[in-house]
């Protein structure tokens, strides 16, 4: 299912650096919202994606993180098993490439949590869900 609107949010210090970023991610998600800030405390509430400089490294935004990384630290992060593109790849296809990887893997996951919760023939919640919303509220 392809994802209508596209909320992205670029958390660095460099000054319009957004606009390379959603020119190219235009292409591809003709309904994107893009944003910059220098602070966690401002990215928006509904971003669906979060592109963090290296320097955020380590950060838990509630979203998904792409990270920009310089070529020396890029096999670190890799490493640690981070969505990361290089400084050189950022203004490029690389980008709209990692950003539609995120955002699968997150669509599948929300399908994986849907399902376990679910009885698949009659969409009913199951014992599971049950167990999940009473150890929250109890």
């Amino acid at each position: 299912m392809a994802r209508q609107q596209l909320n992205i949010c670029y958390l660095t210090k460099k000054q319009n650096a957004i606009a390379p970023i959603a020119s190219i991610l235009r292409d591809t998600f003709p309904k994107i919202t893009a944003s910059q800030t220098d602070s966690l405390e401002n990215i928006p509430k509904d971003a669906d994606l979060v592109i963090a400089d290296e320097e955020f490294q380590g950060l838990t935004a509630g979203v998904p993180i792409l990270y920009v990384v310089s070529q020396q630290n890029a096999a670190s992060l890799a490493k640690k098993s981070a969505d990361f593109v290089t400084e050189d790849e950022l203004p490029t296809y690389a980008t709209t490439r990692a950003v539609k990887n995120i955002l699968e893997r997150q669509n599948l996951s929300e399908e994986l949590k849907d399902v376990s919760i679910k009885d698949e023939l009659t969409g009913l919640y199951n014992q599971r869900f049950l167990t999940e919303i009473l150890s929250k509220e109890v």
